[in-house]
């Protein structure tokens, strides 16, 4: 499947609308508009055949966390890659907070997720995130996709398969190295007598939040209470 936009716009991505809506309470269940972007992420998620897009100019938001699903990916120079959702209150959508560390590296992930800094093709064919850079981004994916559909379905989806497990395991692995490194530097601090037992205390506050905020959220319940969380966890001198 060959996922493409307009030469000049990948997509700008969702409707704002969706995201109030669910805030005062809407269920993406109850509006075919509030539905489908939901369901097409639940859809590329777990998409068994090939998946390659074709980007040209801007990919905001949804335009570049469906990108984390694709398996091959073409740009045209002037593509463009953002993911305004902390600027916008939100949290990042589609598994993008843990598919994106996995592949460009945590540092490199929080410049495009906290900072919600514009990434550019060179730049993004550099850390992985496409596969190349050309002109006519949407005939080197329909190029690709002939390629592969004469190839055997059983073995492409069963390697695509494998390709995703192999993902998936160097997130938790990842994921596990975390927690260890958070639960040691929470057992060095309650071990220091130097450290007040309020410091302590918000340590284990500390981990409470990391742990939780590895867990999927829904951007119209967990954004304000993981902050509150954080807010509360902060030690007063």
């Amino acid at each position: 499947m060959v996922l493409a936009g307009s030469r000049d716009c990948f997509t700008s991505g969702n409707d704002l609308g969706d995201f109030m809506r669910l805030a005062q309470g809407g269920s993406a269940g109850t509006s075919g508009e509030i539905a489908a972007p939901f369901g097409f992420l639940r859809m590329i998620a777990t998409f068994d055949k090939p998946l390659v897009a074709a980007v040209a100019g801007v990919a905001i938001g949804i335009g570049t966390t469906m990108l984390l699903h694709c398996d091959l990916i073409y740009a045209a120079p002037s593509a463009r890659f953002k993911l305004p959702f902390v600027d916008l209150a939100l949290v990042p959508e589609a598994g993008s907070s843990v598919l994106l560390p996995a592949l460009v590296g945590a540092r490199r992930a929080a410049q495009l997720l906290l900072l919600g800094e514009q990434l550019d093709a060179p730049t993004a064919l550099a850390w992985g995130v496409i596969s190349g850079v050309v002109d006519d981004p949407e005939a080197a994916a329909q190029a690709a996709a002939r390629r592969m559909a004469a190839m055997a379905p059983a073995a492409l989806r069963a390697t695509k398969g494998l390709i995703r497990r192999a993902s998936r395991d160097a997130g938790a692995r990842g994921d596990a190295n975390r927690e260890r490194g958070v639960r040691r530097a929470v057992a060095v601090a309650r071990g220091d007598g130097g450290v007040s037992s309020v410091h302590g205390a918000a340590s284990g506050r500390l981990l409470t939040v990391l742990t939780r905020a590895s867990r999927p959220c829904d951007p119209s319940r967990d954004t304000a209470g993981v902050s509150s969380a954080i807010a509360a966890s902060m030690p007063v001198d």
